[in-house]
C-alpha cells in the first residue's frame, strides 16, 4: 500500500517530479483552478505534460504502468468528447480524495493520429461522471440537465425526486455493475454522498 495522501500540494509536487522523470517529456506544467488560487476541497489536478512521444498510445501504456507504481492507480478514463483535437486522460489514485482526480493533456509536435480507438471502461467512466456531478452539487453549481443525462446513461429513469436520492440511486446502480477491483473507492463515493445528503437536509 503507497502512502496515503491527505494535503493536495504534497501530492501535486510529486506528481511534477515523477513525470518530469520521463526521457519522452520536455515540460510539465500545472494548469487550472489550483494556478489561479480559486480552489475547494474539491478541485482536482489539471496538468499539461509536453514531450516528443510520437504513438501516445505507447507513450500511455508507460506512463500508467510507472505511475501505477508510484502511486497505485484506481482506474484511468480519457476526455473521448476532446479527442482527436486534444489528449486529455483521468487519473484516479486508491490513495487520495475522490475529487482529487489528476486530469493529464498531451501534447506533442510529432503526434501523430493513432491507429485504435480509445476506449472507456463503461462502468469507470460512470464514476467518473458521478463524482463530477457530486462536485458540481456540492458546489451549488450543478445543471438538471447533466444529473438527467447521467440518469439516462445508466439506464434509470428520472422519478423527479431530489437530487440526493437521484445521485445514490445512480451510485447503487454503478455498485450493481462496478467489478470487486474499485468496491473500496465506491464506499469512499458513498462516504461523500452521505457528506452532501446531511448538508441537504439541513
Amino acid at each position: 500500500m503507497n502512502e496515503l495522501y491527505t494535503n493536495r500540494e504534497v501530492l501535486i509536487q510529486e506528481l511534477l517530479n515523477h513525470f518530469d522523470h520521463f526521457p519522452e517529456v520536455t515540460n510539465v506544467a500545472l494548469r487550472g483552478s489550483i494556478v489561479s488560487g480559486k480552489t475547494d476541497r474539491f478541485s482536482d489536478i489539471d496538468l499539461l505534460i509536453e514531450g516528443t512521444f510520437s504513438n501516445i498510445e505507447t507513450f500511455v501504456a508507460l506512463l500508467l504502468q510507472h505511475t501505477d507504481d508510484r502511486f497505485e492507480i484506481e482506474f484511468f478514463d480519457w476526455a473521448t468528447s476532446l479527442l482527436p483535437h486534444e489528449y486529455v486522460v483521468t487519473f484516479y489514485f486508491k490513495n487520495t480524495s475522490i475529487f482529487w482526480n489528476i486530469d493529464v493533456q498531451l501534447v506533442s509536435d510529432s503526434l501523430y493520429k493513432p491507429s485504435s480507438k480509445f476506449i472507456n471502461n463503461p462502468t469507470y467512466h460512470l464514476i467518473k461522471l458521478w463524482i463530477l456531478n457530486l462536485k458540481y452539487l456540492q458546489r451549488q453549481q450543478y445543471d438538471k440537465l447533466t444529473v438527467d443525462k447521467l440518469v439516462r446513461k445508466c439506464g434509470l429513469t428520472d422519478d423527479n425526486v431530489p437530487y440526493p436520492h437521484t445521485m445514490r440511486k445512480i451510485l447503487e446502480n454503478i455498485q450493481n455493475q462496478s467489478d470487486t477491483n474499485v468496491r473500496f473507492f465506491l464506499l469512499a463515493c458513498e462516504k461523500e454522498l452521505e457528506i452532501y445528503e446531511k448538508q441537504f437536509i439541513q
